[in-house]
């Protein structure tokens, strides 16, 4: 398997747009509303245009996870973090130090 930073993969369209730092794309979002009007129901058909701006420098990879910000994702967080930098704290038993 190669490494996908080798790959050279580029879109033809005139809504995209490559230069030297990013790829830009225009996007129109269509959907439909529905309004009522008296006694029925309208659909309409509406459309959003998007300009959209992906940077072609590859950044570190993140993770974000669902339910990250409850207890157990701060806990997590928390320890991952005193590990990293190799934090200390008081406790009513002595001093703690982190330890996987």
């Amino acid at each position: 398997m190669k490494n996908s930073q080798n790959l050279n993969v580029l879109v033809e369209s005139p809504n995209v747009k490559y230069t030297e730092r990013a790829i830009e794309a225009v996007y129109e979002y269509a959907r439909n509303t529905v309004v009522r009007e008296n006694d029925r129901y309208v659909c309409k058909p509406t459309s959003s245009v998007l300009n959209i701006r992906t940077q072609r420098k590859v950044s570190k990879v993140g993770v974000m996870l669902i339910g990250w910000g409850g207890n157990n994702g701060s806990t997590v967080t928390g320890a991952i973090l005193a590990n990293k930098h190799n934090l200390c704290w008081q406790s009513k038993d002595g001093l703690k130090k982190p330890n996987w």
